[in-house]
């Protein structure tokens, strides 16, 4: 995971940082920052751009987070593979997350999530987990649940 912070009183000062980092590597990467402002006693920053495998991550971060805690989601991140980056995607998108315990938490908890290709809809959801006996539906009913999405139909019982 890389992040782009930005000085926002001279946006000329950005630096990538990738984490997990070291340390030494935090400290080397806010001098660079600070470049030209080192005088002053505190510095705004915000964060440009992320690069994640984690889609839509940056709504979710903010430049006063921590780098412990970054380096911790970075490597519960680098652990998941592609279909828990996706599920930990949309549990971030489905969540209120207010803050950093929010997003590690999520990051936690994808395994009490499922992830079904191509279901995007409530509507496909509700046919998708009758289909598969997830929920169950009298037979008489059946019949009326043939769920239309564009030109094919999704589910036809």
């Amino acid at each position: 995971m890389k992040i782009l912070y930005e000085n926002t009183e001279a946006p000329i000062n950005h630096v990538w940082i990738t984490f997990p980092l070291t340390e030494n590597d935090a400290v080397k990467q806010m001098l660079a920052l600070t470049k030209g402002h080192e005088a002053e006693a505190s510095i705004t920053y915000r964060i440009s751009a992320v690069d994640s495998p984690v889609r839509k991550l940056k709504q979710y971060l903010a430049a006063d987070m921590p780098f412990d805690k970054l380096n911790e989601l970075a490597v519960k991140i680098r652990e998941m593979d592609k279909e828990e980056r996706l599920k930990f995607s949309g549990v971030l998108d489905s969540k209120s997350i207010s803050g950093m315990e929010d997003v590690l938490e999520a990051a936690e908890d994808i395994e009490s999530y499922e992830f079904i290709p191509g279901v995007i809809s409530n509507r496909e959801l509700g046919g998708y987990l009758v289909q598969q006996g997830f929920l169950e539906c009298p037979k008489h009913i059946l019949p009326y649940l043939d769920y239309h999405t564009g030109k094919r139909k999704m589910w036809n019982y």
